[in-house]
């Protein structure tokens, strides 16, 4: 709760931030952060959106935002913000890896595969995905086996 509470206090701050610096994208970030570490994913969702607003290409929110929808469910929209995180940002390895997770969690196995290599071409010492990769290649042949049989 004593936690809680500083957060409560570093929003009210950003807050006033934004009113002041209303164009301050990183503040907009911080925001959605901070709702996000307290549980009101609705409020971080916003707060993502309009950071991303004033700055198309800034990455964190737009990961977060990404994150945050696939968390609650809404795969597809999430989708669309990994796809736009990929393009604004082709060499940060993380944007593809959950660009992979997000394609599995739409049962789209051989999307997954395929981003999920593109994140290891930039990051190979990747132990998660290439632990993600793995799983895949074997539900992938599971499914090959069951429509062969």
């Amino acid at each position: 709760m004593q936690n809680e509470n500083v957060i409560r206090i570093l929003i009210e701050s950003l807050r006033e931030k934004t009113q002041h610096h209303p164009d301050d994208s990183v503040s907009w970030y911080n925001l959605g952060v901070a709702h996000d570490m307290i549980g009101e994913a609705e409020a971080s969702i916003a707060y993502y959106r309009i950071a991303i607003k004033h700055d198309p290409k800034y990455v964190p929110p737009r990961f977060n935002l990404g994150c945050t929808l696939l968390k609650m469910g809404a795969a597809q929209e999430a989708l669309d913000e990994f796809l736009a995180l990929t393009k604004v940002a082709p060499n940060v390895a993380d944007g593809f890896f959950m660009l992979g997770a997000t394609y599995g969690a739409l049962d789209q196995t051989e999307k997954l595969i395929e981003a999920t290599e593109a994140g290891l071409k930039l990051e190979p010492d990747s132990v998660r995905a290439q632990h993600n990769l793995d799983i895949a290649y074997n539900r992938l042949r599971e499914f090959e086996d069951a429509t062969d049989s």
